[in-house]
């Protein structure tokens, strides 16, 4: 074997001892890394096998209770004497419809309900007048248009004239007019009489009552009746009344007609006409009245005064 021959054999075998050497170095680190893994894998799965464990919710700790804090008791009423007899008659009178005793501060009982009374300071300061019947609506301006026809002024059997009757009902009504309320006279019969003023559209004021009294009594009952003239006349004042009496004996044939009612009614503008009805016989609720009509379109009241009764 030639030297060339010898030299490439050994240079073929130091090939294949350092390719094996590799090879098991190689086999070696690979054996020295799986037993590394395997004690790693064992301890996640233990691991895990521990997190996915159910776990028992801790116990519920037991609920504190709730402090509701104190009402503060309300002061005594000025009346507290009378609470005890206030809530029992509250329990009682609930909605039984039966009326409050006299005086009670309770109230009114009106349909089952419990109507507070009205203190002072709740009540319009306007007085009422009374004409012939009930308290009239509140108003600061009044106007009466009263008839003074001759029919006025036949005697009764007492003696007095409805006239008279008439003027004196108007002179007390008017004393008692307070200092803030004003008034416009009408009385007519084929003609119409004005006070303060034939041609007046103003009203008088309170300072102005004796020259109303005086013309007041110096009135005389004459002549035919025309009062659908005169209650026009009082729509025309400027300003408008707040409440109108209207009084007059005229019958259905010399009175009004339910045109003059609606033309009236529609003039007014919400100022209520308070009518009074004089007449020789007693009342009949049953009997048609165009004064009761006019009362009623107008969301006034009305009167009827039997002139046989006048004292």
């Amino acid at each position: 074997m030639s030297e060339t021959q010898k030299q490439r054999r050994r240079f073929t075998w130091s090939i294949s001892v350092v390719v094996h050497s590799l090879l098991l170095l190689l086999l070696a680190l690979f054996f020295s890394a799986d037993e590394l893994e395997r004690p790693r894998l064992a301890k996640e799965e233990t691991v895990r096998k521990v997190v996915l464990l159910p776990r028992t919710p801790p116990p519920t700790p037991p609920e504190e209770p709730q402090l509701v804090p104190a009402t503060k008791p309300a002061p005594p009423a000025d009346n507290a004497g009378e609470e005890p007899l206030n809530a029992m008659r509250n329990e009682v009178l609930g909605n039984s419809g039966l009326p409050s005793l006299p005086g009670a501060p309770l109230g009114n009982v009106i349909g089952g309900d419990v109507v507070p009374r009205k203190t002072p300071t709740e009540e319009k300061p306007d007085g009422k007048i009374s004409i012939f019947g009930p308290p009239s609506q509140p108003g600061t301006y009044y106007a009466f248009v009263f008839d003074k026809s001759e029919s006025m002024g036949d005697q009764t059997s007492s003696g007095v004239t409805p006239f008279d009757a008439c003027k004196r009902e108007l002179l007390n009504a008017l004393a008692k007019f307070k200092e803030d309320q004003k008034f416009c006279l009408i009385f007519y019969n084929h003609n119409i009489d004005l006070f303060p003023g034939a041609t007046a559209n103003h009203y008088a004021a309170p300072s102005e009552l004796p020259q109303a009294k005086e013309y007041i009594r110096a009135l005389k009952s004459s002549g035919a009746t025309q009062s659908v003239a005169a209650l026009k006349r009082a729509v025309e004042l400027n300003p408008m009344p707040d409440v109108i009496f209207f009084l007059s004996d005229a019958t259905e044939r010399e009175g009004l007609n339910q045109r003059d009612i609606d033309d009236i009614a529609t003039s007014v503008e919400g100022v209520p006409i308070n009518t009074i009805e004089f007449g020789k016989r007693p009342e009949d609720p049953s009997r048609s009245s165009k004064l009761r009509d006019l009362a009623i379109a107008t969301d006034g009241n009305y009167s009827y005064v039997n002139i046989s009764q006048l004292e």
